[in-house]
């Protein structure tokens, strides 16, 4: 099974941002992305723009999921490499709209890490259709696996406050 992000508690404008990179072909389109593209193939459920609101609205209302912790790391080191990320993330990971960076906090952190994977290779934001992503891609080429661990570690253990094992929210 294909698994994808948690859309429970993200932010409407976010959603909304990342559903019409969708619909316009911004995003879903790269098949050696393999869950983006499930994405952008069950995009076409919403078919008009009451369709659209309406899943904007469902998911930005729900409560976060909770999870397991999965990705292990150096918290203290990715508490000093979340200073980069923090410039647009914010410093409690939980996003800036003003600069179109989702909360980080909401996400399971396997996907947090495979996404950081994905945007260094260019599967995602590669090009400049995508400006938001690009800027990512463009910010992560200078780390490794074990950065992308350790940041990872430290936004879900710290700043999500899952470092027993679950999301206690």
């Amino acid at each position: 099974m294909q698994r994808g992000p948690v859309l429970d508690g993200l932010p409407a404008w976010y959603l909304e941002l990342q559903l019409r990179k969708f619909l316009a072909g911004v995003r879903g389109c790269n098949p050696e992305n393999r869950s983006e593209h499930l994405m952008g193939s069950g995009i076409s459920l919403l078919r008009t723009e009451a369709d659209f609101e309406v899943a904007v609205k469902l998911f930005s209302e729900k409560p976060p999921q909770d999870h397991l912790k999965t990705i292990r790391g150096d918290v203290g080191r990715g508490r000093q490499l979340f200073t980069y990320c923090a410039t647009c993330h914010g410093f409690d990971g939980r996003g800036r709209e003003e600069v179109k960076a989702p909360p980080l906090t909401v996400q399971e952190d396997w996907y947090l890490y495979d996404q950081l994977v994905r945007f260094k290779a260019g599967l995602r934001g590669g090009t400049a259709a995508d400006p938001e992503g690009f800027l990512m891609h463009q910010a992560v080429l200078g780390l490794n696996t074990q950065d992308f661990r350790d940041v990872v570690s430290y936004v879900n253990d710290e700043l999500a406050g899952r470092s027993s094992g679950r999301n206690d929210r």
